[in-house]
């Protein structure tokens, strides 16, 4: 009971610590006064379960499971926090629509359309994520919707909806006809000149951009132009603005072992209120 309550103690700590601050939640779980507290925990109910065990054989009394399979779930749920602490791996994967990612099983995630709502003052409310899973040209999920408690398993991974972000690019063309993308925040020589673009001007219709321009003797600039303007010896051609989809994959060696410590503990449960009721009539 002691070892419960430290334990109770710690996890309503983490639990009370802001969600900025979620990093100092995690310390205190990867601790090691609450590893210590844990591995006293599973050497404390494996202690008991075969004590128990034990005496039953050694008195020839009947045996009642029920306990000892709670027990038993308990501490394969302990190896499986144990697995997951050790072995989990996770990556985020920025797709824009029509992107691409590999799994490591070979097949391809494909993002066929992301949609975003937020709430009047700017808040997020909901994305979705409609993707595709194939291999060799052979459709193996067909539009599925990873949502941010619906999360998608394939390639040995758990895909979740975790962030979204937005990219502004500017298209220009230079005098031979050639496009070119510029990308919001990044740089582009032009002759003598540079150009970065900073994003769509937010108080204009959404049709002009804005650029900084320095010359090779130092001069800078910063430009409001409309689509079809010249700058740096380029013709803006459009403006575009795209969203990002942020799906982070989960690798869990310990959600199988997780999910038997959970079955077994239920199972117990049953069977040891079976054997009470049994007694009691």
């Amino acid at each position: 009971m002691t070892l419960l309550l430290l334990i109770a103690a710690f996890c309503i700590t983490a639990t009370l610590i802001p969600p900025d601050r979620s990093r100092g939640a995690l310390g205190i779980f990867s601790s090691w006064p609450f590893v210590l507290l844990c591995a006293a925990l599973a050497s404390n109910l494996a202690c008991c379960a075969a004590r128990r065990f034990i005496l039953r054989l050694r008195h020839r009394a009947r045996l009642r499971l029920g306990p000892d399979l709670v027990h038993l779930g308990l501490l394969v749920l302990m190896v499986a926090g144990v697995l997951t602490a050790a072995g989990r791996r996770e990556g985020i994967a920025w797709l824009a629509e029509g992107d691409s990612v590999r799994l490591p099983d070979g097949s391809s995630l494909r993002l066929l359309a992301f949609d975003f709502e937020s709430y009047p003052d700017g808040r997020p409310k909901e994305w979705v994520s409609t993707v595709e899973v194939s291999r060799d040209d052979r459709v193996l999920i067909p539009s599925f919707d990873i949502e941010v408690n619906r999360p998608l398993r394939a390639g040995g991974l758990r895909l979740y909806q975790s962030e979204w972000d937005a990219e502004e690019a500017a298209i220009l063309v230079d005098a031979t006809g050639k496009t070119i993308t510029l990308h919001q925040g990044r740089v582009l020589s032009s002759g003598s000149e540079t150009l970065v673009f900073n994003g769509i001007d937010a108080h204009g219709d959404g049709n002009e951009g804005r650029f900084s321009r320095a010359t090779a003797g130092g001069e800078e600039e910063e430009l409001s132009l409309a689509i079809g303007s010249t700058v740096a010896g380029l013709r803006l051609e459009s403006i575009e603005e795209r969203l990002f989809s942020g799906l982070m994959a989960v690798k869990d060696t310990g959600f199988a072992v997780a999910v038997a410590g959970a079955l077994i503990m239920a199972a117990g449960l049953a069977l040891w209120a079976a054997q009470r009721a049994r007694r009691e009539r």
